[in-house]
C-alpha cells in the first residue's frame, strides 16, 4: 500500500523500520532523496535517524563488504527479498554509493528533521504571504517576551484605569488566599498561556470582549454566585425551621450528627455549602426509608413522618440547584484569571510586534489559518511538488494542529497516484508511549488513523480522509528487540491487567496491541517490586546499586528514573554523599551548588548592600567550619556589607562595581576563603556569566534578574562515557534503553492540568464566551460532567503510559519501589493499583511483600561489562590571573611590543616584523603606512624612525628583490608535519622555478635560527616543492642570509 501505518510497542525497532523504508526508496532511485520528508518529535531523534541512514548507506556501499555488520547480515537480505524492482545485490550496492554521495553533496536537501523545524521552514519561505515582516526573528524562548509583556503592564499601572483595576483584583485575591501579593508571578503565569496551542482558540474568543466588558461580566457572575448561595441556604433554612418547630433535633433523624438529614439541612441553612452532595449514609437512609433516629420516641417519629414530603422536596430542590451552584463556584474561582488573561495576551502580542519577533509556537497556528481558508493551500503549492514520500515518526506526540497542517501535503501525494506518481509513506507511533499531552500532543490522532481525528468541516479534509482510508494499511511491530524475555513477559501480563483495571473505552483500546514477542534464547531478565515508606527509598536505591555493582554491572549500565526533578535531585545528592558518581541534569543544576549560591549571594549584596538575607547567607557559607560566628553571637551592626567586602574580598563596593560581570565573578572566586577555583560548578557559572555578558550586555542587576528566572535551569554538562549512574525523569528517558532501570517513589502523581478550558455556550453565564474550571470532583456534578470525565480518563491514561515508558526502558533488570500500601480496600492510590494488578496477573501472594519475577532466577550477565571505555570525571586546575595588575593598556603601547625591552631599536624591529607579515609586495607600503600611522598603532613620535628602517631595508637590492618576486606569496601560513607538529615560516614565495622560504629575525644572530629555517626547507621539500631556497632576514641592521 502507498501508506503504511505501524502501531509499534517499546523496543520494537520502529527507527529501524523508518530507516529501512527510507532506504527502500533511495536504493530504487538515488535521486528520490530530494522528494522524501522524514519528520520526528525531537532533535535528538532526527539526528539519530540521519546518522543511521548515512551509516547504513555507507555499510552497504563500502568495499570490502563488512559481512558481520547487521546492515549486511540482516537489512540487505530483507531489502532484496522484498524485491526492489528486480534489482540484484550489485546494483543495490552501487545505488547505495550513489545515494550517499548525492546526500552528502546536497545535504541541505536531506529533509530529515522535526515537525517544528519543518513548519518554521514553511513560515520562513512564505513570510510575505503570511503578512510577516521579511526580517522577522524566530524566538524559541518565550521568557524574554513574557518579561517584556509583564514590564509593560506594570509600567501602565496607575495610568491605565482598567489594567490597574484588574491587577488590583488579582492582588486582593492573592491576599485573601494568603498567597502573598506578588502580582508579577500571576501576570507571568497568565502570559504563559499565550504560547499554549490548546489555549489559543479560547483566548481568541475572549478577544471578542474588551477587558472592561469582561470585567463587568465577571462582576455579574460573582453576584449570581452570591444569590445562588443565599437561595440554597434559604431553601434549607425554611425546612430546618419546620423541623425545629416540630420539636425535632439533629439526633431525631437516622445517623444524627454523623451524616443524617437533620445535620445536612442545618449545615446548609447556616451557610456551610462545602458538602452539598448527600453523603453515603444520608443517601442510604433515604433509599431504605430509614428516617427515624434510634432514640426517637413515638412523638418524634410521627413528626418526622409528617415532614418527610417537605424534606424530600427540599432535598430534591437542593440537588437540582446545587449543580448550578457548583458550576458558578468553580468558574468564579478563576474569574480574576480570565480578566487577567484578556490583558496579558494583548501585552504579549504587543511585545512581539514591538521587536519584530515571531515565537515558534505561532507557526502551526499561522499555517492552520491558511490551510482552513484555502481549498488548495498556496503555501504547499511548491512543496507538494517537491515531496512525494512522507515518513512520520512518534506520531502519538503530534498535536491536532500539526497533523491538520501536514495533511494537505500527504493527501496531495496520495492524489498523485492517479497520475502514476509513486509514493511510499509511513506513519509510526505507539499510543502507550504518549506522555507529552502537556505539550499539546493528542494520542487520539494516532488511534483514529486512517480517519482524521477532530476533522474540520471542510470538503478538502473529507477528501483527504477518503484518500487515507483507501490507500493505507495497518500493521503491528510485534517483536521486542530490546529486553530480555522475562522483562517482556512481565510487562505483557502486568499491563494487560493494569490497563483492564484502570482504563475504559478509547483509552483501553490503546493497549489492545500490547502483547510483544521476545527473541529466541534471549533470557536472563529480572523484575523486582517492593512497597516501602517514602523515606526508605533512597536507602533501597543505594542498597540495590551496591548489589548490582557487586554482581559485576558498571555504574554506566544503571539508570534511575523518577517522576519529577525534585526526586531526581534528592537521589543524586544522596548517592553523591555516598561516593557514587551520578550524571543528571537535575542533580548537576548550578543552583544545587553551595559555592555557586555563595557567589550569587555576594553579587546580590553588591547590588543591594541592605540585603540582609544575602549578607548572612554568604557569612554562613564562609564561616561554616568556624564556631566563632554563631557561638559568640552577632548583631546586625557587627556585620555590614562594607565590612564583608573588606574582610573577605580584600576590596570595597566601589572597586568591585567598576569591574565587568565576568571580572567581578573571578574576583569573588579568587579572593573568597574556602573556595576552590577548580570547582566544576564555579567553572560553569563563569561560562554562563560570560555568555550573558557577551550576548545580553546587561548590568549586575539585570544578570541577577536573569539568574532568578533562568538559574534553576542551568546545569553542568558532563561528557558521554563517564562511568556513572544516569538519573533522569521518565519523560527524558523516553526513547532510551538501559541494562538496569531503578524506578523509586512510585505513588500518586500530580494532575498535569489543574485547570481546564470550557466552552460556555448555552450555560447562561452572562455572555461569558469561555471559562476556566478547576479539575475537581465537584465538576462532575455540573453540566460540564462530560468535560470532567474525559479529562479524568486522559489523566488515568497519562499515569498508565508513564508507568509503561518507565518499565519498558529496562533491557535486563527492572527494580520498582512504590510507596507504602494503604490498608483500605478502597484505596485509589497508584501503589495499591499496582499491587492489585500484580495479585491478579501473577497471583501475588501478599500485599506489601516483595514481588520477584521470575521466582527462580539465575543471572546470565554476572561480571560482564560493556566493552566501552570508562572515563573518570576530572577538572584541571583553574587559575584566575588579575590581569589589571600585569597589563596597562595604552594607545602608546601596542600589545606586540616587548615593554620589558629598553632597547628602542629592537622594539622598532618588532614593529617592522609585524608589518612585514602583512606585506605582499613593496607597492603595498603606502597602504601599510596608512593603516599603522593614521590610526596611531605606531605613535607619531616613532613613525619617522619606523619609516627610516623600512627605507634602509629595501635599499638592499637582494631584500628588495625578495619583495618583488613573481609567484604566489604566503605570509605566516601553518605547515602540519607528519608527526603532528605545526610550523609557521614568516614568508613563502611559490615561483615557477623555485620555492623561497624566509624567516624574519629582530635580534642578534644565533645558530638556532639556521636550524629552524632548514627545518622549514626540509618540510616544504617533503610536500613536493622542488628547488627550495631558505633565507634568514635580519632586520636591524638589514641583512639577508641564504642558509644551505
Amino acid at each position: 500500500m502507498p501508506i503504511t501505518i505501524y502501531r509499534s510497542s517499546a523496543g520494537s525497532g520502529k527507527t529501524f523500520t523508518l530507516v529501512k523504508s527510507y532506504l527502500h526508496i533511495v536504493l530504487q532511485n538515488p535521486y528520490a532523496f530530494r522528494h522524501i520528508l522524514a519528520l520526528t518529535f525531537t532533535n535528538k531523534a532526527a539526528t539519530e535517524m540521519k546518522e543511521r541512514i548515512l551509516l547504513y548507506l555507507n555499510k552497504i556501499s563500502s568495499t570490502p563488504i563488512d559481512t558481520q555488520h547487521t546492515v549486511n547480515k540482516v537489512l540487505v537480505p530483507q531489502l532484496l527479498a522484498e524485491g526492489l524492482n528486480g534489482m540484484d545485490e550489485t546494483k543495490l550496492r552501487a545505488n547505495a554509493a550513489k545515494a550517499l554521495k548525492l546526500i552528502i553533496h546536497n545535504y541541505t536537501e536531506f529533509a530529515v528533521g522535526t515537525i517544528d523545524s519543518f513548519m518554521q521552514r514553511v513560515v520562513r519561505s512564505f513570510a510575505f504571504d503570511m503578512h510577516l515582516p521579511h526580517d522577522f526573528d524566530t524566538e524559541l524562548d518565550q521568557n524574554p517576551i513574557i518579561r517584556d509583556a509583564t514590564n509593560n503592564l506594570l509600567e501602565v499601572t496607575g495610568t491605565d484605569v482598567i489594567v490597574t483595576k484588574i491587577l488590583q483584583d488579582v492582588v486582593y485575591e492573592l491576599m485573601d488566599d494568603e498567597a502573598g501579593w506578588n502580582v508579577r508571578i500571576k501576570i507571568e503565569e497568565a502570559a504563559n498561556r499565550s504560547f499554549d496551542e490548546r489555549s489559543r482558540s479560547f483566548l481568541e474568543k475572549l478577544e471578542t470582549l474588551t477587558p472592561l466588558e469582561l470585567r463587568e461580566i465577571c462582576a455579574k457572575l460573582r453576584k449570581d454566585l452570591h444569590s445562588s448561595q443565599n437561595n440554597l441556604s434559604k431553601l434549607a433554612a425554611q425546612t430546618w425551621q419546620k423541623i425545629q418547630s416540630s420539636g425535632l433535633t439533629v439526633n431525631s433523624f437516622a445517623y444524627g450528627a454523623s451524616g443524617g438529614v437533620g445535620q445536612y439541612l442545618k449545615r446548609i441553612a447556616e451557610g456551610d455549602l462545602s458538602k452539598l452532595t448527600m453523603g453515603d449514609r444520608l443517601q442510604k437512609a433515604i433509599d431504605d426509608g430509614k428516617w427515624h433516629g434510634t432514640k426517637a420516641d413515638s412523638f418524634q417519629k410521627t413528626a418526622i413522618d409528617q415532614l418527610i414530603p417537605d424534606i424530600s422536596t427540599t432535598l430534591l430542590a437542593i440537588a437540582e440547584k446545587s449543580n448550578a451552584y457548583y458550576l458558578l463556584k468553580n468558574i468564579s474561582s478563576n474569574l480574576h484569571t480570565i480578566s487577567l488573561l484578556s490583558i496579558t495576551d494583548k501585552a504579549v502580542q504587543d511585545a512581539k510586534a514591538q521587536k519584530g519577533i515571531v515565537h515558534i509556537s505561532e507557526f502551526n497556528r499561522r499555517i492552520r489559518q491558511i490551510v482552513l481558508a484555502e481549498p488548495v493551500p498556496f503555501i504547499y503549492a511548491r512543496l507538494g511538488e517537491k515531496f512525494h514520500h512522507f515518513l512520520l515518526d512518534e506520531f502519538q506526540d503530534t498535536s491536532v494542529v500539526q497533523w491538520h497542517n501536514l495533511l494537505p501535503l500527504v493527501s496531495n501525494a496520495l492524489a498523485g497516484l492517479e497520475n502514476e506518481q509513486e509514493t511510499q509513506s509511513l506513519i509510526v507511533g505507539d499510543g502507550k508511549q504518549s506522555i507529552y499531552r502537556w505539550r499539546n500532543s493528542d494520542v487520539e490522532l494516532f488511534q483514529a488513523l486512517p480517519r482524521v481525528y477532530n476533522k474540520p468541516d471542510q470538503a478538502a479534509f473529507d477528501d483527504a480522509e477518503n484518500l487515507l482510508m483507501y490507500h493505507s494499511t495497518l500493521r503491528n511491530l510485534e517483536e521486542n528487540f530490546r529486553s530480555k524475555t522475562e522483562i517482556i513477559e512481565f510487562n505483557n501480563r502486568f499491563f494487560s491487567q493494569f490497563s483492564a483495571n484502570n482504563l475504559q473505552g478509547n483509552a483501553l483500546a490503546i493497549y489492545a496491541d500490547l502483547i510483544q514477542k521476545s527473541r529466541p534464547n534471549n533470557t536472563g531478565g529480572l523484575v523486582k517490586l517492593g512497597f516501602y515508606p517514602k523515606e526508605h527509598h533512597p536507602d533501597k536505591v543505594l542498597e540495590t546499586v551496591q548489589e548490582l555493582v557487586a554482581e559485576g554491572f558498571a555504574l554506566r549500565d544503571l539508570a534511575i528514573l523518577t517522576r519529577d526533578n525534585r526526586n531526581a535531585s534528592l537521589l543524586a545528592n544522596f548517592l553523591i554523599t555516598h561516593n557514587i558518581p551520578v550524571i543528571s541534569s537535575e542533580s548537576l543544576l548550578l543552583k544545587s551548588s553551595a559555592t555557586v549560591n555563595y557567589v550569587i549571594n555576594v553579587m546580590q549584596l553588591l547590588n543591594n548592600k541592605l540585603n540582609e538575607v544575602a549578607l548572612f547567607s554568604a557569612l554562613v557559607f564562609i564561616e561554616r567550619d568556624s564556631p566563632t560566628l554563631f557561638n559568640q553571637g552577632i548583631t546586625k551592626n557587627e556585620y555590614t556589607a562594607d565590612r564583608f567586602f573588606t574582610s573577605y574580598l580584600n576590596s570595597d563596593a566601589n572597586t568591585l562595581n567598576q569591574k565587568s560581570l565576568y571580572a567581578l565573578c573571578e574576583e569573588i572566586i579568587a579572593n573568597s576563603p574556602n573556595l576552590n577555583p577548580s570547582d566544576l560548578y564555579l567553572r560553569f557559572l563563569l561560562d554562563n556569566v560570560y555568555l550573558f555578558q557577551t550576548k545580553e550586555k546587561g548590568s549586575l542587576a539585570q544578570f541577577l534578574d536573569y539568574w532568578e528566572k533562568k538559574g534553576k535551569e542551568l546545569s553542568v554538562n558532563i561528557p558521554e562515557g563517564i562511568d556513572a549512574i544516569r538519573i533522569m525523569t521518565v519523560h527524558k528517558a523516553k526513547g532510551l534503553a538501559f541494562r538496569v532501570v531503578i524506578y523509586p517513589f512510585v505513588a500518586d502523581t500530580r494532575s498535569n492540568k489543574n485547570t481546564l478550558w470550557a466552552d460556555t455556550e448555552g450555560l447562561g453565564l452572562q455572555g461569558l464566551p469561555v471559562a476556566m474550571v478547576n479539575m475537581n470532583k465537584e465538576l462532575e456534578s455540573t453540566s460540564l460532567q462530560a468535560l470532567y470525565l474525559n479529562e479524568k480518563s486522559k489523566q488515568q491514561l497519562d499515569t498508565t503510559n508513564l508507568l509503561y515508558v518507565a518499565f519498558t526502558r529496562a533491557e535486563e533488570r527492572l527494580y520498582v519501589f512504590g510507596h507504602e500500601l494503604s490498608d483500605s480496600d478502597k484505596s485509589e492510590s497508584l501503589q495499591n493499583k499496582i499491587a492489585n494488578s500484580l495479585q491478579q496477573a501473577f497471583e501475588y501472594p501478599e500485599l506489601g511483600s516483595d514481588f520477584v519475577y521470575p521466582e527462580t532466577f539465575t543471572p546470565t550477565t554476572q561480571g560482564q561489562h560493556r566493552p566501552e571505555e570508562s572515563l573518570k570525571p576530572s577538572t584541571k586546575p583553574f587559575i584566575s590571573i588579575p590581569w589589571e595588575e600585569r597589563i596597562r593598556i595604552s594607545k602608546l603601547a601596542p600589545t606586540w611590543w616587548d615593554t620589558n625591552d629598553p632597547d628602542q631599536e629592537r622594539r622598532h624591529g618588532k614593529i617592522v616584523h609585524q608589518m612585514l607579515s602583512e606585506l605582499t609586495a613593496i607597492d603595498d607600503l603606502p597602504r601599510l603606512y596608512e593603516s599603522y600611522f593614521d590610526t596611531e598603532l605606531v605613535p607619531k613620535p616613532e613613525q619617522a624612525a619606523i619609516q627610516k628602517l623600512f627605507d634602509s631595508l629595501f635599499q638592499n637590492p637582494e631584500i628588495s628583490l625578495l619583495f618583488n618576486a613573481t609567484g604566489q606569496t604566503l605570509n605566516e601560513r601553518d605547515i602540519l608535519t607528519a608527526d603532528g607538529q605545526i610550523l609557521r615560516p614568516d614568508r613563502v614565495v611559490l615561483a615557477a622555478d623555485q620555492t623561497l622560504v624566509v624567516d624574519y629575525k629582530t635580534g642578534a644572530k644565533h645558530e638556532s635560527h639556521k636550524d629552524q629555517i632548514l627545518r622549514y626547507k626540509q618540510e616544504i621539500g617533503k610536500m613536493g616543492y622542488a628547488n627550495v631556497k631558505a633565507c634568514l632576514l635580519y632586520l636591524n641592521p638589514p641583512e639577508l642570509i641564504e642558509v644551505t
